[in-house]
């Protein structure tokens, strides 16, 4: 689904195992500083030793999962509003309209209810500024709910409900229900199981307009979300049979018209072979409209798996990247894919003006 006119990506704010705001975070994925670390406290299920993951130190070690969801989300809209808060000061003037809240959150699981997750919604919402409970919305489908929380604020901005949109996810696994469960179903990386993945936490919200002609005058707000694909796998990883890629790659190609290159690539590459496997197809399958070679980042061994924050994260880094005067990228492509739910996400991120040949897309 391709945007006949841009949506502003103003900016992002997070909170991560490596940083406590979104420049911070975006600095040491740069760097490679890791912080996946074995904890004592987390014991695998069926084995000795300390389970491999990447969590926020200063948080409370006896903090429930609930909790470190709730408050990673704060501090992300903390930094968010600390940063970008002028933006929405700037419409003075204008009658306040109240702001949607978009939010990514995980599926039910074990140890995580639905009334456990509904919870952190609404703990979320609370904090936020202009809040409007009519048209927030959270999508409980994992990796993917970021990029559909992105497709759902295209509406609302271009149906006129709304001046601005929080769109962003939260996800933290640190409950051993969950856990063991993880190690039970050999998902966990170990050194029995290369290919397993790495738990992960962290939290980022961005921050959408549809105001076009005051972004094109601004120099924070450069990056635009021009499209977005959605769709559903239907031969996926826990059916017992071969997959095709088929949803990952329609999602991708919803993304990309004939005229597009895209410059890298941000996935959820995690370390499990079923994500590499669907990214092998869609690769192959889009792989015209890909630059060779094809930069592609996965920053998993940074942060770990980080669930429904994943996707808000991803498109942290390419946004950074593309307000990078310095970087020569134009357009950068993020994918996602649920692991317990059949739905697979892209979206198509790009710098504003970047056109070879033509007027700046503000100014068409």
């Amino acid at each position: 689904m391709e945007f006949d006119s841009p949506i502003v990506v103003s900016g992002f704010g997070a909170c991560t195992s490596v940083g406590l705001s979104a420049a911070e975070s975006c600095n040491a994925v740069l760097s490679s500083v890791s912080r996946i670390a074995r904890h004592k406290r987390y014991p695998y299920a069926r084995r000795g030793g300390a389970i491999a993951l990447a969590k926020l130190d200063c948080l409370s070690e006896d903090a429930t999962c609930v909790s470190r969801m709730t408050e990673l989300a704060r501090r992300a809209l903390d930094d968010l509003l600390a940063r970008h808060g002028h933006i929405l000061d700037a419409s003075a003037g204008m009658p306040a309209r109240p702001i949607p809240v978009l939010l990514s959150l995980p599926p039910e699981r074990p140890g995580l209810p639905h009334a456990d997750i509904a919870s952190v919604a609404g703990e979320i919402c609370k904090s936020m500024p202009q809040f409007s409970r009519s048209g927030s919305r959270f999508f409980c489908s994992g990796h993917t709910g970021f990029i559909a929380g992105l497709a759902r604020s295209v509406d609302i901005l271009k149906a006129g409900e709304a001046d601005f949109c929080f769109v962003g996810g939260v996800d933290s696994p640190l409950d051993m229900n969950y856990l063991h469960w993880l190690d039970d179903t050999d998902r966990l990386k170990h050194q029995d199981n290369p290919f397993g993945m790495v738990p992960g936490e962290g939290a980022a919200f961005a921050l959408l307009r549809a105001d076009v002609g005051r972004a094109s005058a601004e120099n924070t707000t450069r990056v635009a979300l021009r499209a977005v694909g959605l769709a559903t796998e239907t031969m996926p990883w826990y059916a017992d049979q071969a997959s095709r890629g088929d949803g990952l790659t329609a999602a991708i190609s919803q993304c990309l018209s004939t005229d597009i290159q895209v410059d890298n690539c941000y996935g959820d590459l995690t370390g499990e072979t079923w994500r590499s496997a669907e990214w092998d197809f869609a690769f192959l399958r889009n792989g015209r409209q890909f630059a060779h070679p094809l930069d592609i980042s996965h920053p998993a061994e940074i942060w770990g798996d980080t669930g429904a924050a994943s996707a808000a994260m991803l498109c942290m880094l390419a946004h950074d990247e593309l307000t990078d005067i310095v970087m020569p990228r134009r357009r950068s492509l993020v994918f996602s894919a649920s692991d317990t739910r059949l739905s697979r996400a892209a979206c198509l991120l790009e710098r504003m003006g970047s056109h070879d040949g033509e007027a700046p897309w503000h100014l068409q």
